[in-house]
């Protein structure tokens, strides 16, 4: 349950398999080609229910989907519009059993199959849409608050904050860039660098050893325009640690196997 296709306005007609179906055959050389089209706005119906591609049992909600007037008119012709379909158990996370619905393992299945593959594939390029948006907006606030380029630059800090500002409810505004940047990387502004060269046989920020260092607080700003109590931001090296941990991990290991191999 919940496994939805009602903002979709079409599906997949597959004309060559429908044409060639024991459904069209039937209902033809029994002269109730009208069941053909009947059966179509159920099959239509079905693509909005929940989930998709399944139909109710009750003969009452069945009628009125299909558009008669009265449930008598609908018994007449549900022996052969409903061809193909049968019982289903449909899972519910809210309900402790599984409920029956109708189902068609057939053709309506196989339509469903192609609309869900087509709705993720859809969902996942708007996603990915969203993420690029979100963080050229990100980084043009942070070039606006003349934070350093290297951080700038830095896909790892821009994909951070871009899933920080997906799951907050906060616009992106100079002051609620500000706060992510304090939140997720606990950097305000208050920034002291360590020598570009750094001391023999110790790599600067670059290298994937911390670059900055800092102190301060900064302000949660909300869409509201309210503000909540200051932050308190993480002191020397943790912040960055945090974000590139694997690759200070991996030269250390690098480094200590090849003094390991002089030994």
């Amino acid at each position: 349950r919940g496994d939805t296709l009602s903002n979709h306005d079409w599906f997949p007609m597959y004309g060559h398999r429908f044409l060639g179906s024991s459904f069209v055959r039937k209902a033809v050389m029994q002269r109730r080609r009208a069941d053909i089209g009947t059966a179509i706005i159920l099959w239509t119906e079905a693509m909005r229910e929940d989930p998709a591609g399944t139909l109710p049992l009750d003969d009452e909600e069945l009628a009125s989907l299909a558009q008669f007037a009265t449930v008598e008119e609908w018994l007449e012709v549900k022996s052969g519009v409903l061809h193909g379909w049968e019982e289903v158990l449909v899972e519910d996370d809210r309900a402790a059993e599984p409920y029956r619905r109708l189902g068609h393992p057939g053709f309506m299945q196989g339509v469903v199959e192609e609309m869900h593959k087509r709705k993720v594939s859809r969902d996942a390029g708007r996603e990915a849409r969203n993420l690029s948006v979100r963080k050229s907006r990100i980084k043009k606030k942070m070039e606006e608050l003349q934070v350093a380029s290297h951080i700038v630059e830095d896909g790892a800090v821009l994909h951070s904050l871009a899933e920080f500002f997906d799951q907050s409810d906060l616009h992106i505004t100079h002051d609620n860039v500000r706060t992510a940047m304090a939140e997720v990387l606990g950097y305000t502004g208050e920034v002291t660098r360590f020598p570009a060269g750094g001391r023999r046989g110790y790599p600067t920020g670059h290298g994937g050893v911390p670059g900055w260092f800092e102190f301060g607080t900064a302000q949660r700003a909300h869409k509201s325009g309210r503000r909540t109590g200051a932050i308190t931001a993480s002191p020397f090296f943790w912040p960055i640690w945090r974000l590139r941990r694997r690759r200070v991990r991996s030269r250390l290991t690098r480094q200590v196997n090849q003094a390991l191999k002089r030994l």
